[in-house]
């Protein structure tokens, strides 16, 4: 059971970092083409 906990909370923290990864990639674009 424990073991199941884990795996789920190890996909949500992949899932959230490539969320704030794509969000920082967007962002990085933005200013390349604003500045």
């Amino acid at each position: 059971m424990l073991k199941v906990y884990v795996y789920g909370f190890r996909i949500t923290l992949m899932l959230e970092f490539m969320f704030v990864y794509s969000s920082c990639l967007s962002m990085m674009h933005l200013m390349y083409f604003c500045c």
